[in-house]
């Protein structure tokens, strides 16, 4: 499925970055797809199911752009050719208000985390996963537009240590009300008040009002036949600017989800032990 967006007005213009979603007309609506128009207003969808689906583009200020289409089995390709997108300048008799699953905020992109579907159990790395332009390899690193995440912040405050899989791997996505990604002033610029002009890749994990109060998190142990053990910890206490956060993980399998390092290089209190391939924190961060 694809297809170009156009501006109808100011010389018709390509429209980019608008979003576009699309939906199968029967069954769960968290199956949507999600993607995102490029500079020519060129958009794209592959592999797509058979069925029937909803193209729904939207863009902030312009009115959205509603289509149904099929997908046979013939393999074929649905092209949209050419789409307009007109201001909404006038105001209607009746309004639908709709949340899109993604909106671009000046320098900053932000996805609404309750329009993605994860399945139980899940951590914030698999509602990464699904977000259009990031991408999670095997190893947990995540790209964003391109660039290498080096941060992951939550609720505007870092979490732990710079390194985003602490978060990405030990959060789970049914708190998270929105995922912004943007690129940030480096700790230089920011100690001295002066713009060096180097960025940091950086996401914020911005939290439902309701998860900013009280504890969350779970326990995993397992136990082998020939007394093999695994044994992990993850719980989170929110209180307002307070955030606490306990990760802990013990086993003799040979299984570290984080290092020495990232824990002794925590702000705001911290401590760690490896000793038998077995890895403890706690760390603290107030405002």
């Amino acid at each position: 499925m694809k297809g170009t967006l156009i501006d109808t007005t100011g010389g018709k213009q390509p429209m980019a970055n608008a979003t576009v979603s699309v939906t199968p007309l029967a069954g769960d609506s968290s199956q949507a797809e999600f993607t995102v128009s490029d500079k020519k207003g060129g958009f794209s969808l592959g592999g797509i199911p058979v069925g029937q689906y909803r193209l729904l583009i939207t863009y902030e200020g312009y009115e959205a752009v509603d289509r149904r289409f099929s997908i046979s089995d013939s393999g074929a390709v649905v092209d949209f050719s050419t789409l307009y997108m007109q201001h909404a300048d006038k105001m209607l008799e009746a309004v639908v208000i709709q949340r899109p699953p993604m909106s671009i905020k000046k320098d900053t992109v932000e996805f609404n985390a309750g329009l993605f579907a994860t399945k139980p159990n899940a951590v914030a790395e698999d509602l990464l996963k699904k977000m259009p332009g990031i991408v999670v390899d095997n190893s947990g690193n995540i790209t964003a537009q391109g660039e290498a995440v080096t941060r992951i912040m939550v609720n505007g405050k870092r979490f732990f240590s710079d390194d985003p899989k602490l978060a990405s791997r030990n959060f789970p996505p049914d708190v998270i009300d929105k995922i912004q990604v943007f690129d940030d002033l480096s700790d230089q610029s920011k100690f001295t008040g002066i713009d060096d002009g180097n960025r940091v890749k950086t996401i914020n994990i911005v939290t439902k009002k309701n998860a900013r109060k009280g504890y969350f998190g779970k326990f995993i142990g397992g136990d082998g036949t020939n007394e093999d053990y695994d044994e992990s910890i993850n719980l989170h206490r929110f209180d307002g600017d307070q955030q606490i956060s306990v990760l802990g993980q013990a086993n003799d399998l040979n299984k570290q989800n984080f290092t020495p390092q990232d824990i002794f290089g925590t702000q705001g209190g911290g401590g760690g032990a490896a000793a038998a391939g077995a890895v403890m924190a706690v760390a603290a961060a107030a405002a």
